[in-house]
């Protein structure tokens, strides 16, 4: 049986050519073409070549969905290669560039879930964040740090 979610993926210049090939009205709007689309694929008595077009259009234009490889859990955090080893000066050069910074004010937990993206998105080892974090700290928390620190 073909389904009628595909259509909402379609663009109007693909929505009105399929139309027009269906000898349906092409004038009306995306919903009205979508509509008698609908109209025609529910229809119980259509001749065998219909349903066989209408399942090759929806062969064609439905959305494809990301296939994960096998054996992977869904989930699953994807193993990365080794992280390249980074000296700290260059570490700090890159951080230096992100529009972070943390005051002490708002949520700390936000702030620490940013810079893991960070440093995921960077290719960052996040063991070399604690010797280079002060550089995104400011008021309140860069005084804790330093009165803090190891």
């Amino acid at each position: 049986m073909v389904k009628t979610s595909w259509l909402y993926s379609l663009r109007k210049e693909e929505l009105s050519e399929i139309c027009g090939s269906l000898n349906l009205d092409t004038k009306g709007t995306v919903e009205e073409m979508r509509k008698a689309m609908t109209a025609l694929i529910v229809t119980h008595d259509l001749p065998t070549e219909m349903k066989a077009k209408l399942a090759d259009l929806e062969t064609k234009y439905a959305p494809r969905m990301l296939q994960l490889p096998t054996g992977t859990v869904r989930g699953a955090i994807p193993k990365r290669h080794a992280q390249e080893q980074i000296s700290c000066g260059a570490a700090m050069d890159r951080i230096c560039k992100w529009s972070v910074r943390y005051d002490g004010e708002s949520c700390a937990l936000d702030f620490i879930a940013r810079i893991e993206e960070l440093c995921d998105v960077y290719d960052l080892p996040p063991d070399i964040m604690p010797r280079i974090i002060m550089e995104l700290l400011n008021g309140k928390a860069a005084i804790w740090y330093r009165n803090n620190r190891k």
